[in-house]
């Protein structure tokens, strides 16, 4: 009788560490996501920042 509820006591410990786990894998990645999409924005924002630039030297070049 009592082995059965140590067991028991076991299985809900066992489940609650797998259920954190989970929730810690499911944080993880959402955290991973959420830093590559703002390298992203970051590099898109660069990239257009060089354009932008690139169009202005342009412009002046033509002006000369």
């Amino acid at each position: 009788e009592e082995e059965e509820e140590e067991e028991e006591e076991e299985e809900e410990e066992e489940e609650e560490e797998n259920k954190k786990n989970k929730q810690n894998k499911k944080n993880k990645n959402k955290k991973r996501r959420r830093k590559e999409e703002e390298k992203k924005k970051k590099r898109r924002r660069k990239e257009e920042e060089e354009e932008e630039e690139e169009e202005e030297e342009e412009e002046q070049q033509q002006q000369q």
